[in-house]
């Protein structure tokens, strides 16, 4: 849906993707959420509602974990853990 009126929204690549800035790697979460805590200080935002989808979502999660006070929400869509901690789904019964 669109936001309300009042409502700001702000999209934005990770880095090393789309039209993002490609610093030397690697890249963990940690550092891409201090960069969403980074952009959030840019545009003065205090707290905002999350919004992660895939690696987006994984990064919100380490968002909310290291800086709980400044999420107001937290939705997360096809996304996980981690691979360190994903599990394979057993495979279909023949």
């Amino acid at each position: 849906g669109r936001p309300r009126a009042g409502q700001r929204v702000c999209v934005f690549d990770n880095r090393g993707v789309g039209s993002s800035s490609v610093p030397d790697g690697p890249y963990s979460t940690e550092a891409m959420a201090e960069d969403t805590i980074a952009l959030m200080d840019h545009l003065g935002w205090r707290r905002a509602h999350i919004v992660g989808f895939s690696l987006g979502g994984m990064v919100a999660m380490k968002l909310a974990s290291l800086n709980r006070h400044r999420i107001k929400s937290l939705a997360l869509i096809s996304t996980h853990t981690g691979v360190a901690h994903a599990h394979r789904p057993p495979l279909p019964l023949q």
